[in-house]
C-alpha cells in the first residue's frame, strides 16, 4: 500500500510539473501559475514525508503532529496568496495585452486612414502626421514632426486656426476649422521641396486628455476639400465665361438684328427683303439658342449651391395658356412652315383656375416649351392643353397631350437631361438642341412642383405640370418691389438748361428732335442705335463711360435721355450711372440702361445705381422707343411741376 501511494504521488507530481512547464509560455501569466503548481508539488511532498517518516521511527509522532499543526494552515495560506497573485497578475496582464492591441490597432488606423490626420502638442508643434497627410501635402512624416502647424497654414487662415487650437486646448472642446495648407514657407526645412503641394482642408480638432485631466494634445481629423475648392473655382470661372460669351454674342446679335430690321423697313425690292428676313430669322434663332444655353447654365448653378431668383407674381395660368396657344398657332419653324400643321388641331381646354404664386415669365417659358415640343412631334391628330385643380386648393395641374410619335420607355428618363434628344429616326427630323424640356423640368422643380410624362410609342405623349398654389420657401422677389429697391435720390433743380422742342444749342442746332446721348463701346451697336432712333432723336454717340461724363460736364445743354450700355471696359454703365446721379437726379436726367446680361442681380445693381429703366439686348426697336419716350415724359412732368 505504501509503495502504491508513493507511485501515485510521484506520478501526480510529475504530471503537474510537466503541465506547469507546458503552460509557462502558452497562457497569460504562465510563470506565476507554474510557480503555483511547483509550490503545490513541494508542499504535498513535504506532507508525504511527514506521513512516512514516523513509520520507521525516524521522527516522533509528536513532531509529526506539530508539522501538521503548523504546516497545514501555512500551506493553505500560501496557496491562497499564490491563487490571488495568479488571478490579479493574470487580469493585469490581460488588460495590458488588450490595451497594447488597441493602441496598435489605433496606430495602424491613423497610419492607413484615407483622410489626413495630424496632431499638435501644447506648444503648437506637429506631433502626429499620417500617410494621407503626407500624400496630400508632399511633406514626409519625418519632415513634418516638430514643425509649427501654423508654418504650414496659409497666411489668411493663420488667425482662424490659431483661435481654433486655443479653444481646443483651453476649453477642452471639439472645434472645426477650414484652412489652406501652403507649405512655401517651409521649403528650406524639408528634404524634397519639389514634392510640396497646396491643399484645402476642413478639420475637426479634438483634444486628448492625460491622466491628470489636462489637454496634452489636439488631434485634427481632416477632410480634403482641394478638389471641391477647385470645382467651386472652376464653376466661378465658368459663370464668368458664360457671362462674357453671352455678352459677346448678344451684343453683335443686337447690332445685326437692329440693322437688318432698319434695312428691311427701307427696302423696296422684294428679293432683297426676303434675304433680309432670312438674316433676321437666323439671328433670332441664334439669339434663342444663346438664351436657352444661358438659361440652362443659370439653372444648373442652382443645383451646385447657387440660388436662382424667382419672381413671386400673382399668376393666372389660363391667361398664360391662352397667350401661348395663340402665339404657337401663328408661329413658324426655321423652314417657314407653321408649328401647327393643317392636319393637327391645337385645343385649349383649360378651365378656370385659382390665381397662384409663381414666376409668370418662367411659367410662360415652361408651357411654351411643352406646347412647341408637342407640335414638333405631332404631324396629324391633336394637341390638347387641359387643367385640373386640387379640391383642397393646394395645387393646380396643366397637361399637354398629343397624338404624336410617342417616346420609348427606355428613353423617357433621358428627355429631361440637357442636350439629350430621343435617338430615333422619327425624332431626329425635329429641330432643336434638346434644352426645352430640361429647362421646363428645372423651372417646375424650382417652384416646388412636379413635371411628369406618360408616353406610348406611336400613340402619343402627355406632359403634366403640377404647381403649388403657394410658392415654396426659395429666393423670390416681387416685381412690384423693383421700383423701391433703392431709395429715390433727392430731386435736384436742373443744373443746366434743358433742350426743348423749339430751340436747342450746340449739337441740336435748331432741330425739333430731342437730344439723346448713346453710350456704348460697340461701333456696330452705335450704328444700330443711330439708324433706329435717328427719326426720333438727335443721337450723340460716345464710346466709353469717361467720354460720357466728360460730355455731360462740357455740354451747353443736357440731353433729354441717356441710353447707357452696361458692359464696357474700364468703367461699366453702372459706374457711370452712379457718377451721374451725384449731380443729376433720376427725374432731371433719365437714364435707360441696356445690356446683354439680363440677370436679376445686374438689374438690381442698375436700379440701385439710379437708372430709370433696364432693357436686355437685343432690344426690339419699338420697345426701345417706347421706353425712352416714357422716361422723357416722366422727366417733363417733373420739370413742369418744378416750374421749368
Amino acid at each position: 500500500l505504501i509503495g502504491f501511494a508513493f507511485v501515485c504521488y510521484f506520478g501526480a507530481s510529475y504530471e503537474q510539473l510537466y503541465f506547469a512547464w507546458y503552460i509557462k509560455d502558452k497562457d497569460r501569466s504562465g510563470p506565476v501559475r507554474a510557480c503555483l503548481l511547483v509550490y503545490l508539488v513541494i508542499m504535498i511532498g513535504l506532507y508525504g514525508l511527514a506521513y512516512l517518516l514516523p513509520i520507521p521511527g525516524w521522527i516522533s509522532a509528536s513532531l509529526e503532529n506539530k508539522f501538521y499543526c503548523i504546516g497545514d494552515p501555512s500551506f493553505k495560506l500560501g496557496t491562497s496568496f499564490m491563487v490571488l497573485a495568479t488571478v490579479d497578475s493574470g487580469n493585469l496582464y490581460e488588460m495590458y495585452r488588450t490595451t497594447e492591441a488597441l493602441a496598435d490597432r489605433l496606430s495602424k488606423l491613423i497610419k492607413t486612414a484615407k483622410v489626413p490626420i495630424l496632431g499638435t502638442d501644447v506648444s503648437g508643434k506637429i506631433s502626429m502626421w499620417n500617410a494621407k497627410a503626407e500624400e496630400l501635402t508632399g511633406i514626409s512624416q519625418q519632415d513634418a514632426m516638430n514643425l509649427p502647424l501654423l508654418s504650414l497654414v496659409h497666411e489668411s487662415d493663420k488667425e482662424h486656426v490659431s483661435m481654433t487650437m486655443q479653444r481646443a486646448f483651453d476649453n477642452n472642446e471639439t472645434c472645426s476649422a477650414e484652412f489652406a495648407i501652403d507649405p512655401k514657407g517651409i521649403q528650406s526645412a524639408v528634404a524634397d521641396p519639389a514634392k510640396l503641394k497646396k491643399a484645402i482642408l476642413i478639420s475637426s480638432a479634438t483634444p486628448l486628455v492625460d491622466n491628470n485631466g489636462n489637454v496634452s494634445e489636439v488631434v485634427l481629423i481632416c477632410c480634403d476639400l482641394t478638389e471641391v475648392s477647385c470645382y467651386k473655382e472652376s464653376e466661378a470661372h465658368k459663370s464668368q465665361l458664360m457671362s462674357m460669351v453671352s455678352h459677346e454674342l448678344r451684343s453683335p446679335l443686337h447690332g445685326i438684328i437692329s440693322i437688318a430690321d432698319m434695312l428691311l423697313e427701307s427696302e423696296t425690292i422684294e428679293k432683297r427683303k426676303q434675304r433680309l428676313r432670312s438674316v433676321c430669322n437666323c439671328s433670332k434663332r441664334l439669339l434663342e439658342l444663346v438664351s436657352n444655353i444661358m438659361e440652362m447654365a443659370s439653372l444648373s448653378e442652382n443645383k451646385n449651391g447657387a440660388h436662382t431668383i424667382l419672381h413671386n407674381d400673382p399668376t393666372e395660368l389660363p391667361k398664360i395658356i391662352e397667350e401661348v396657344v395663340l402665339l404657337v398657332s401663328g408661329s413658324v419653324d426655321k423652314r417657314g412652315k407653321p408649328y401647327v400643321t393643317p392636319e393637327t388641331r391645337l385645343i385649349n381646354n383649360v378651365t378656370s383656375l385659382p390665381v397662384i404664386e409663381a414666376d409668370a415669365h418662367r411659367c410662360t417659358q415652361v408651357f411654351y416649351n411643352l406646347v412647341t415640343n408637342a407640335c414638333k412631334f405631332t404631324k396629324q391628330g391633336s394637341i390638347t392643353v387641359a387643367s385640373d385643380t386640387d379640391p383642397a386648393g393646394q395645387w393646380v395641374e396643366i397637361s399637354v397631350s398629343d397624338t404624336g410619335v410617342g417616346i420609348a420607355k427606355e428613353n423617357v428618363k433621358k428627355i429631361f437631361e440637357p442636350f439629350k434628344q430621343v435617338d430615333s429616326s422619327k425624332a431626329r427630323c425635329a429641330e432643336g438642341i434638346g434644352l426645352g424640356l430640361a429647362i421646363a423640368h428645372e423651372v417646375v422643380h424650382l417652384h416646388g412642383g412636379e413635371l411628369r410624362v406618360d408616353s406610348e410609342e406611336d400613340v402619343g405623349t402627355t406632359f403634366t405640370v403640377r404647381l403649388p398654389t403657394l410658392m415654396v420657401d426659395r429666393n423670390t422677389v416681387c416685381r412690384e418691389s423693383w421700383s423701391v429697391l433703392a431709395p429715390r435720390p433727392p430731386i435736384m433743380p436742373p443744373s443746366a438748361p434743358r433742350i426743348n422742342t423749339s430751340q436747342s444749342e450746340g449739337l441740336v442746332s435748331n432741330r425739333v428732335r430731342p437730344l439723346l446721348l448713346s453710350v456704348d463701346d460697340s461701333e456696330v451697336n452705335q450704328q444700330a442705335v443711330t439708324g433706329s432712333l435717328g427719326k426720333h432723336y438727335v443721337v450723340h454717340t460716345v464710346m466709353s463711360g469717361q467720354e460720357a461724363l466728360a460730355f455731360l460736364e462740357t455740354c451747353n445743354a443736357l440731353p433729354e435721355v441717356i441710353l447707357l450700355d452696361n458692359m464696357m471696359p474700364v468703367m461699366t454703365g453702372i459706374d457711370v450711372c452712379r457718377e451721374v446721379r451725384k449731380t443729376h437726379g433720376k427725374l432731371e436726367l433719365p437714364i435707360v440702361m441696356y445690356s446683354a446680361a439680363g440677370d436679376v442681380k445686374t438689374m438690381m445693381e442698375a436700379f440701385n445705381a439710379g437708372c430709370n429703366d433696364f432693357l436686355v439686348k437685343p432690344v426690339d426697336q419699338k420697345i426701345m422707343v417706347a421706353k425712352l419716350q416714357l422716361a422723357r415724359e416722366m422727366s417733363a412732368i417733373h420739370i413742369r411741376s418744378m416750374g421749368g
